[in-house]
């Protein structure tokens, strides 16, 4: 059972908006604080091997991604009408023999549109921001490691901005898959766009 907070239930009755929190983060867990045994429990392990390490701060926990290849992901139901400008802070700590990217992949179907470099850098915090051209449903932010050193991801909050994508070429995820928004046939997969009252379109 996933419970939402009081402000996402009352946003989410009077504007079907809600797949942000009050402060309009999306990501699960953005700390890697919740562990179910030897794995995250908001993330999913795509392949190789995580473990729970200490920061900067013994109280502070993050993901170590151990071994060449280890990938973590998360699915978050954001879409168009909780926004298309989509920002994430960052915390890592990437050794020079390491390298981690960020994948953005929308809808969830697999494709990575667009993917962000972490820096080779002890715990240096990073900010990205990129647009999403509307409408979509769900975003599926994949962290993956190349390289035998060492790397450990401390935060990873992604949330929707107001401002920071002037100019910002959209990502596009291409053809909507079944259940997504559409606003014409040309957006869907199908060639059929069903319009909904609950979205809108």
């Amino acid at each position: 059972m996933r419970f939402l907070p009081s402000c996402i239930v009352l946003v989410a009755a009077a504007s079907q908006l809600g797949a942000s929190d009050c402060d309009g983060g999306i990501t699960r867990d953005p700390g890697f604080d919740l562990w179910c045994g030897d794995l995250l429990c908001a993330w999913k392990l795509e392949r190789g091997d995580v473990r729970r390490v200490p920061t900067w701060h013994a109280a502070d926990s993050g993901v170590e991604l151990v071994g060449e290849g280890t990938a973590i992901e998360q699915f978050t139901p954001v879409d168009s009408n909780d926004g298309t400008c989509l920002r994430f802070d960052l915390i890592s700590d990437v050794a020079e023999n390491a390298q981690v990217e960020l994948g953005v992949d929308i809808y969830g179907d697999g494709s990575i549109e667009r993917s962000f470099s972490l820096p080779t850098a002890h715990w240096k915090p990073v900010s990205f921001a990129f647009a999403v051209r509307p409408p979509f449903t769900g975003i599926r932010f994949d962290i993956a490691k190349r390289g035998p050193g060492h790397a450990v991801v401390a935060r990873m909050r992604a949330f929707v901005a107001k401002t920071g994508c002037e100019g910002v070429t959209e990502l596009t995820g291409g053809p909507a898959p079944l259940g997504a928004l559409c606003t014409a046939a040309t957006d869907c997969a199908s060639a059929i766009c069903t319009p909904s009252a609950l979205s809108g379109s």
